[in-house]
């Protein structure tokens, strides 16, 4: 069984797809790298919250940093109406390019996708199992993420 990490608004770490963790500031990053940010949206809105612009700026500087860093930008949202959460996640993901663009990073170098519900990180019927409300929250909440994906590393300018 997985071990769940709770991760609050101002943290930030990245994952590869084998789960070796890497710090921010790491200087080695490989394609298939996610950086996941918990990003906070009010019910059913795409804007960027203040409270969102630290993990957001923190990313922006790590883009600037290296030049060469090709992204995905996943937007992830509970178990809702499929196409109500495709939409949300698509305007949630683009708003978070445009943030990214307005801050000066290359349109080029990010590809906004919302995935919906479809790539829990816990399972919807797992959720439904747990007990405690708490915990059920908490799970849910796990659901509900930005990722960003390193899709290339462009050695080429």
């Amino acid at each position: 069984m997985k071990k769940l990490h709770y991760l609050f608004i101002c943290y930030l770490f990245i994952i590869n797809c084998d789960a070796q963790r890497f710090d921010l500031a790491s200087e080695k990053f490989e394609v298939g790298d996610i950086f996941i940010a918990y990003l906070i949206y009010d019910l059913d809105k795409w804007n960027i919250r203040e409270e969102n612009k630290l993990i957001l700026d923190s990313l922006v500087i790590l883009m600037k940093q290296n030049t060469n860093l090709i992204m995905e930008v996943g937007t992830h949202t509970n178990k809702i109406n499929p196409a109500l959460s495709m939409r949300l996640d698509s305007r949630r993901s683009k708003s978070v390019v445009d943030y990214m663009i307005s801050n000066g990073i290359s349109i080029s170098r990010l590809i906004p996708k919302g995935y919906g519900d479809q790539k829990p990180l816990i399972k919807h019927e797992d959720i439904e199992k747990i007990n405690s409300e708490e915990e059920r929250i908490k799970a849910m909440a796990m659901n509900r993420r930005t990722e960003f994906k390193i899709l290339k590393i462009d050695f080429e300018d």
